[in-house]
């Protein structure tokens, strides 16, 4: 069963404790926190609470998990394209992008995740594709509409999920999917910084098997 477990940050009724408790007996469960409302998030905060409600049960009909879900937004304020904003995630460095590519592989057998990220390493989206069918083109088209509407991308970390090992030399095919991407999304001033593959023991980092320019262009503007 589909779960949202959502919290308004200045709720003295549910916890962070009580939220970490909550997930933890129910590990599926996405996790939505709400700046500038109290335990009555819907009342307070009504906009932001209908956008992330609306987008959690449309992304059920495309196989989207949103995992830790944070909307940080301040009163009066607004993300374009009403997408939650996560605030309590950063990749700045390739250790952060190997602990996160854990994370997803912890949860997830199988899944693509296009994290999207502002100037300071920020992330603003992170949508995990678990169907099988899904590819990491699944995730590209995603974040692809995601940068189109709002002008704070800078940057993107691919991550994926996989039940084969990955320690190995990745395939030519693997590198050319990073290098378009890189393009596509250079005409959008957005920096595609490395996809990373984990199959829960080892993680491959595309781009330091090929060139290593992701986390060079990265470290150069950060």
């Amino acid at each position: 069963m589909p779960v949202l477990l959502v919290r308004g940050r200045m709720s003295d009724l549910l916890t962070d404790d009580g939220s970490r408790q909550f997930l933890g007996l129910v590990p599926h469960a996405g996790f939505l926190e709400v700046g500038g409302a109290g335990h009555t998030v819907a009342g307070d905060r009504n906009d932001l609470f209908n956008d992330a409600i609306v987008e959690f049960l449309r992304g059920l009909s495309y196989g989207v998990c949103r995992v830790s879900v944070v909307v940080a937004s301040p009163a009066g304020s607004r993300h374009r394209g009403g997408s939650p904003v996560q605030s309590h995630l950063e990749i700045t460095s390739f250790t952060d992008a190997i602990a996160t590519a854990f994370g997803v592989r912890r949860r997830f057998t199988r899944a693509q995740v296009a994290a999207m990220l502002d100037s300071r390493g920020q992330v603003l989206d992170f949508t995990v594709f678990s169907r099988p069918e899904n590819s990491i083109e699944t995730a590209l088209g995603w974040a692809g509409c995601f940068a189109a509407n709002d002008g704070t991308v800078r940057r993107m970390v691919l991550l994926s999920a996989v039940g084969a090992r990955v320690d190995h030399e990745p395939t030519d095919a693997n590198v050319e999917i990073l290098r378009v991407a890189r393009c596509r999304f250079a005409e959008m001033g957005v920096l595609v910084v490395d996809w990373l593959q984990c199959d829960g023991n080892v993680v491959r980092s595309i781009d330091l098997a090929s060139d290593g320019e992701g986390w060079r262009l990265a470290a150069a503007v950060a």
